[in-house]
């Protein structure tokens, strides 16, 4: 049912069969299918982690897609630091013309 079909196909399946808005997908299309060294999962449709041959990887165990979706609350160990983090790369991002392009 899935395989032979994209990652944004794939994906755009999962959360409409699971009716579920906030689900989380990683999938392969159909160059991982095929196991080719340079493919790599596609994760929430459009972030590629495209190195190591993840794609062919994945595509190999003949896994097409792995989705999720989490209930409870993500604890951080230290909040406080994770805030200072966040502040820098805020600030850091502040006149960068690709980041404001994006609406970042």
């Amino acid at each position: 049912m899935l395989w032979g079909k994209d990652t944004k196909s794939t994906w755009e399946f999962l959360k409409k069969e699971t009716d579920e808005s906030k689900l989380r997908v990683a999938a392969i299309g159909p160059s991982g299918e095929k196991c080719a060294y340079m493919s790599c999962p596609i994760n929430d449709g459009h972030r590629a982690p495209g190195r190591g041959g993840g794609g062919a990887i994945t595509g190999s165990k003949k896994i097409k897609a792995i989705s999720v979706r989490g209930t409870q609350e993500i604890k951080v160990a230290d909040p406080d630091r994770i805030t200072e983090i966040n502040k820098k790369i805020t600030e850091g991002m502040k006149g960068n013309q690709l980041a404001e392009e994006f609406g970042v």
